[in-house]
């Protein structure tokens, strides 16, 4: 046999096996990565949100509404123009934001939208926070809570009362 051949041979099955093993190794990557890792990335790369993610989180907050957690313990909140529509800028500045996770959730994940097409202006007193899409945690005993929060706005302008 040609020693180019079973060069050639030789090559083909270390580049398939060392394909093969890069695939197993991003596959179980994947799997071990922590999901407030992977919602993380999203924002820190600036890259636009999987718009079946968002309305996957829109329909399951329409089925759990207010502070209600699935069976798997998520919690979901979706917030848009039409439901800050009527409010007065107290409930808008509650909508915002979700409720806080206290122990006695048992609260394993909490998937938000905000998803505003018009601008919106946020007057505030002095000394009053305003989160947008965050979610707070209240008490030692909460731990390894995921956190995905996909957030699109048109304009924001927060000003002082």
């Amino acid at each position: 046999m040609n020693p180019n051949k079973i060069y050639s041979l030789v090559a083909a099955a270390l580049l398939s096996l060392a394909i093969a093993h890069a695939q197993n190794a991003s596959t179980i990557h994947s799997l071990n990565q922590p999901a407030i890792s992977a919602s993380s990335s999203t924002t820190m790369t600036d890259s636009a949100p999987d718009p079946s993610m968002a309305t996957l989180i829109r329909n399951r907050a329409r089925v759990f509404t207010g502070d209600r957690v699935s069976a798997a313990g998520v919690r979901y909140s979706y917030v848009d123009d039409a439901s800050l529509r009527g409010r007065t800028p107290d409930q808008v500045l509650q909508s915002l934001s979700p409720k806080a996770i206290t122990a006695g959730d048992h609260v394993r994940a909490i998937d938000i939208v905000v998803n505003l097409n018009h601008p919106l202006t946020i007057f505030t007193t002095p000394g009053q926070p305003v989160s947008i899409g965050t979610a707070t945690v209240n008490g030692e005993d909460v731990h390894n809570i995921a956190v995905t929060s996909i957030i699109t706005m048109a304009g924001l302008t927060i000003t002082p009362k």
